[in-house]
């Protein structure tokens, strides 16, 4: 890859795809761009989120017989930390390269990773909450519900 500034490049992308009236359609460029090494991904950590790890870490977080649901997944990091946590997990992008991605960095992952590409407001995703689960916001760009018991 030449040297671009992974966070220019990356606004490159968005603002065609902006421009082009189809605003998540620059998430599939970018990964995809990055599976043939032509770009960076730039939140791309290899890790899940540090902030997430905090909070899970100080609530001696155990999800056995609990639901979790990763939204905007991206790579996979912080939905296969949940699922390791013991979360039923289901994950999912608007970028299919992103979910084949992640299915491949973590093939012996119990996460169920999906491709969406919402056709209107992402609002709706609250609805996926259960009566009486949460919806918690996570670090980053992903947003994490874990519907039913409090976690």
């Amino acid at each position: 890859m030449a040297n671009r500034n992974p966070d220019t490049q990356a606004r490159h992308f968005a603002a065609e795809a902006l421009a082009a009236d189809d605003p998540t359609s620059w998430f599939e460029r970018l990964y995809a761009s990055a599976a043939g090494d032509e770009a960076v991904v730039p939140w791309d950590r290899g890790a899940p989120h540090r902030l997430l790890v905090e909070w899970a870490q100080q609530r001696g977080l155990d999800g056995h017989g609990k639901w979790a649901m990763v939204v905007v997944c991206g790579l996979g990091e912080n939905a296969d930390y949940m699922a390791a946590l013991g979360f039923e997990t289901v994950a999912f992008d608007v970028a299919a390269t992103a979910i084949r991605s992640a299915r491949q960095r973590f093939p012996d992952s119990r996460v169920d990773y999906l491709h969406h590409r919402p056709s209107g407001p992402a609002t709706g995703l609250a609805r996926g909450v259960r009566p009486g689960g949460r919806d918690l916001h996570g670090p980053g760009a992903s947003r994490t519900v874990s519907p039913g018991r409090e976690p």
